[in-house]
């Protein structure tokens, strides 16, 4: 096991599994990658001049908030990388899976059911489904 593949959205859940995470990049002698997926902005093109460098603005707001977020919470003697994407989260998290060469995903689930599951999805369903590593589900 050489690398953790670690996505957080910074609510409570993920903020939880980081020290999870680490503890298991800690036995195993691995390193941890932080993921935050910034969704992409969809600009109508009559407005997109208005819009213009939106997408950059909320990037590298995504970049301050996970080196910020790594800052409070990334665990001592485990070595961290920080990766902020643009796009679906589920398809990201399997694309840098993949491109980071990550063992293992360890991702929290918020545990929504019932309708809420249907309306919203579920983020660690479609990691599950296409993702090219082991999955390690938190709730």
């Amino acid at each position: 096991m050489n690398r953790i593949l670690v996505p957080v959205d910074f609510s409570a859940p993920s903020k939880k599994l980081v020290p999870y995470a680490a503890a298991l990049a800690r036995k195993w002698g691995a390193s941890l990658v932080l993921l935050h997926v910034v969704e992409h902005i969809n600009v109508p093109t009559r407005v997109a001049y208005a819009a213009t460098g939106l997408q950059d603005i909320v990037l590298a707001r995504g970049r301050k908030l996970l080196a910020e977020f790594a800052a409070r919470l990334a665990p001592t003697g485990v070595k961290t990388t920080e990766v902020v994407r643009v796009g679906r989260p589920w398809q990201e998290i399997a694309r840098t899976a993949r491109s980071e060469r990550a063992d293992l995903i360890v991702i929290a689930t918020h545990g929504h059911t019932g309708l809420q599951r249907f309306i919203l999805g579920s983020t660690a369903e479609r990691v599950l489904r296409h993702a090219a590593c082991p999955v390690l589900v938190v709730r």
